[in-house]
């Protein structure tokens, strides 16, 4: 009640929520707080640690607790036998150790090599399972060849060696694979085999043979349209619209993507099961490869298959002759004359003294005027002219004659004064050094 007026349920709530809200503290004070307990705490830890020998931090009591432990551990194993330590710790390094195998095969026992000495390891049970692995592969840069996709090649990887079949591909800036028919020569590319799984990043040697392989057709493909008839078409025709028509001299670039099919294909090497070397057995008895597709052709004297859509066809194109520019009179009548043709002098005539339409395109040029000297012998303009270059070109080889003249006996001058010089330097340097020489070995003397 005030001043005989009622306030509301409503305006109270009101009022109790603002000063509950102005009571409240500001993020602004909850870390202002937050930071002055934090250095409250890291004041106290520091205190404690350089209070004294025992008095140390949270990390230093776990290391002195860790190396308690440590010293506990070493007393109690030096009072146990080694046998009761090798089966708590293992074999330390560097011991001789003999291992026991079962189910080994045994080719494997008579046909061993000591000559190849064997390393021992542990195969995880998430590296048993095959399947599909994809590296990044460049050839080497003495491998005279390119390699070829779903071609065998022998690849070591981790602990194992196997052959399989590799398909090659680029991935683009789409994140998709690109097939390629061939490993790129000089540039990394994805090479996908199937075979057992290995972690990330785990080298990859591939061992393939170097046997010349003669170089194979390019494939061109053709766009054809498709076809309505289902029992007619075959798989891959089309039927591709165009912005505008056209024509057989176009040429269309067609890029389309398709599933590849990988080959799951892993045969393990097994060398050690081999004869060795110069053993009676070897003939017939060896470990073979995969052969390749050209192999077998070779082998069998079977020619590679010949697609007459893929020979190279010779080029025929026809001679392009420019027809000639024709200008209308009228048009260049009207043409400025910097901008009118501007025949030779011989042509000019030709045309002035030939034919009166083609004149016409010339007619600001003056008429060419045959301009006769007014000598009682009738010579010419240019012959004329030709004189008097003859006298100019007469009168400057004189003039070069001389000043050769010239330069020629100022060159004697000079080397004539040149030695008068030199001799008359030769005469003062001789009386000088005879006068002061006289005068050194009379000092001498007394």
């Amino acid at each position: 009640m005030n001043g005989g007026q009622q306030s509301s349920p409503a305006s109270i709530g009101i009022k109790l929520f603002m000063a509950k809200r102005l009571l409240q503290p500001t993020k602004r004070q909850k870390l202002l707080e937050k930071r002055k307990r934090h250095r409250e705490l890291f004041n106290n830890l520091y205190e404690a640690a350089g209070g004294g020998p025992q008095a140390t931090a949270f990390y230093d009591k776990l290391v002195a607790a860790k190396e308690a432990q440590m010293k506990a551990n070493k007393l109690v194993l030096e009072s146990l036998p080694e046998e009761v330590i090798e089966k708590l710790e293992g074999f330390p390094p560097g011991a001789y150790v003999r291992l026991m195998f079962k189910g080994m095969p045994y080719q494997f026992i008579e046909r061993f090599n000591p000559n190849q000495p064997l390393v021992a390891g542990g195969i995880p049970s998430a590296e048993e399972s095959n399947g599909f692995i994809q590296i990044r592969f460049r050839t080497h840069r003495w491998l005279k060849h390119v390699l070829r996709s779903n071609d065998p090649a022998t690849v070591s990887i981790g602990w194992r060696r196997y052959q399989t079949v590799c398909v090659f591909s680029k991935e683009e800036h789409n994140l998709r694979n690109r097939y390629l028919k061939y490993s790129l020569p000089h540039e990394h590319c994805l090479a996908t085999l199937y075979g057992p799984l290995v972690p990330a990043k785990t080298g990859v040697v591939f061992f393939v043979n170097s046997a010349w392989r003669p170089p194979s057709d390019t494939t061109e493909g053709l766009i054809k349209a498709a076809l309505t008839n289902p029992s007619v078409s075959q798989p891959g025709d089309f039927r591709a619209t165009f912005e505008a028509p056209i024509r057989k001299s176009d040429l269309v670039f067609l890029r389309t993507f398709v599933a590849v099919e990988l080959p799951k294909y892993c045969n393990p090497v097994p060398n050690r099961l081999c004869p060795i070397d110069g053993d009676g057995d070897t003939q017939g008895q060896g470990w073979r490869l995969l052969r390749t597709l050209t192999e077998l052709r070779r082998e069998k004297g079977i020619k590679a298959p010949s697609n007459s859509d893929s020979v190279y066809k010779d080029i025929h194109r026809p001679v392009h002759v420019p027809t000639p520019l024709y200008v209308s009179t009228k048009l260049v009548a009207q043409l400025p004359f910097a901008q009118k043709p501007k025949p030779t002098r011989r042509e000019a005539r030709a045309m002035v003294g030939g034919d009166p339409v083609r004149a016409a395109l010339f007619t600001e040029l003056p008429a060419p005027v045959r301009s006769v000297s007014d000598h009682p012998e009738g010579e010419t303009r240019a012959d004329l002219l030709d004189r008097l270059r003859q006298l100019h070109a007469d009168f400057k080889e004189r003039q070069r004659k001389k000043m050769a003249q010239r330069v020629g006996k100022h060159k004697k001058q000079i080397s004539k004064a040149e030695a008068q010089k030199a001799a008359n330097l030769r005469k003062k340097r001789k009386d000088y050094f005879a006068k002061h020489g006289k005068k050194a070995d009379k000092n001498k003397s007394d």
